[in-house]
């Protein structure tokens, strides 16, 4: 499970010299939370594949395959803020299962485009089990910002943030390992095509706001009645500086986001009811 804990985003006018700056939280969620709703996910999408028919492989018999032993874990939580990403994603695992990522993985991952460790041991457990290794990626998102970016010849700038649960397309999939060889196999990825609004769990509260936008306005005001207000006095750059948080209810929280899960492992079981060998 993936969680974007913060957001943010900038925006510009007059060639920078109107800025803008918003950012927001999540609140009133903890670890053991997170990590509730991990363990729920795998519960539910065990279930989902279980009703189908289709055999799942015991982690007893997953752990005794050479390929679990090379696994390279990751500590939980993970915590990543892509390049150009101003998201912070919070990674958990359920409680019982490690943390592996992987070059499949980018951007939210710690290993490497070059390194196929992973994939290598992934493989040698497909040829072990003789199964087709699935491992589960669900991203939910507590926001949605959108702003006016930076613009040269426009003297205003705007940004807005609509509140919200929703699972992050994409981001949001299923990556697939089957090998009969360790070196090589099939790989596929089932993705989210399009954002999945899961409903609201709590409320938006400004925290914190700064800048000097007041100050310039009243200034600008102040020319009708001072002519002869010196140009030195006018501030020459506007900005504004606001933080949020999206304070949650955890039980609905939880309630919300496993709604969002339980749509995407009933997409992998029709998959698996649909593709058989």
């Amino acid at each position: 499970m993936v969680f974007v804990v913060r957001n943010g985003m900038r925006a510009m006018g007059d060639s920078g010299n109107v800025s803008l700056e918003m950012s927001a939280t999540l609140a009133g969620v903890a670890l053991d939370d997170l990590r509730d709703i991990a363990d729920q996910a795998l519960a539910d999408v065990l279930t989902q594949v279980a009703a189908t028919g289709r055999p799942i492989v015991p982690l007893e018999e997953i752990q005794a395959s050479k390929g679990w032993s090379e696994l390279k874990t990751t500590a939980v939580p993970f915590e990543k803020s892509p390049f150009a990403d101003a998201r912070l994603f919070y990674v958990v695992t359920p409680r019982d299962r490690p943390l592996i990522n992987g070059h499949y993985d980018a951007p939210i991952s710690d290993q490497s485009p070059m390194s196929l460790g992973n994939c290598r041991a992934l493989n040698q457990i497909s040829v072990d089990t003789k199964a087709v290794i699935v491992i589960p990626t669900v991203v939910i998102d507590f926001s949605e910002m959108s702003g006016s970016g930076f613009r040269v010849y426009s003297s205003s700038a705007n940004i807005s943030i609509k509140p919200g649960l929703y699972v992050v397309p994409h981001l949001t999939k299923h990556h697939m390992f089957h090998a009969k060889i360790r070196i090589a196999g099939e790989g596929a990825n089932m993705l989210l095509k399009d954002k999945v609004g899961i409903g609201q769990a709590g409320e938006f509260v400004e925290t914190a706001r700064y800048g000097n936008k007041a100050e310039y306005e009243a200034v600008v005001g102040s020319l009708w009645t001072n002519p002869n207000t010196p140009a030195w006095a006018i501030p020459s750059k506007v900005y504004e500086i606001s933080a949020h948080q999206y304070v949650v209810n955890r039980d609905i929280f939880k309630q919300a986001v496993m709604d969002g899960v339980r749509a995407v492992n009933r997409s992998l079981a029709e998959a698996v009811a649909q593709n058989r060998p």
